[in-house]
């Protein structure tokens, strides 16, 4: 997890980050914003961390695994998500009950994971592809508007 989550990045920020994976995310309250060379987020990287109350993807974000963000239950308001994305895994963002909209930049779905996405939030996608997101396997039972 922690390799798949620092690779790439130079030593100060990595040993930032690792600092506030050793932590556990506790006793703090803060934004979390990756750094633009950053390509994955791992399996379980923030797991139940209650710390962050608002979560800024960087621009070349590939991939969100499994669990990355499950039970961050402080993170809110909105989430916006690059046309890099590709893959967001089973229950990345399952009770984070606080996000009320995650909007996506690419008009192409990818295959939707099981409960990748918290279900009380409004999906945001270009005008043109809510159609299609609707009539994609796993997109339809949520709340689809065009922006």
């Amino acid at each position: 997890m922690i390799h798949s989550l620092l690779a790439g990045l130079p030593f100060f920020v990595c040993f930032f980050w690792l600092i506030l994976l050793i932590g556990h995310c506790r006793g703090f309250t803060c934004s979390l914003a990756f750094p633009p060379l950053l390509k994955k987020i791992g399996d379980a990287a923030f797991y139940s961390c209650a710390g962050f109350t608002e979560l800024v993807v960087g621009n070349s974000i590939v991939n969100i695994d499994t669990d990355a963000f499950r039970f961050c239950k402080n993170i809110s308001g909105s989430i916006v998500f690059p046309i890099t994305l590709t893959t967001i895994g089973e229950y990345s963002f399952w009770g984070c009950v606080k996000v009320n909209s995650i909007r996506f930049s690419n008009p192409t779905p990818f295959a939707y994971s099981n409960y990748m996405l918290p279900t009380s939030a409004t999906i945001e996608v270009p005008a043109d592809a809510v159609a299609t997101y609707k009539a994609t396997y796993g997109w339809g039972g949520l709340t689809i508007v065009g922006y």
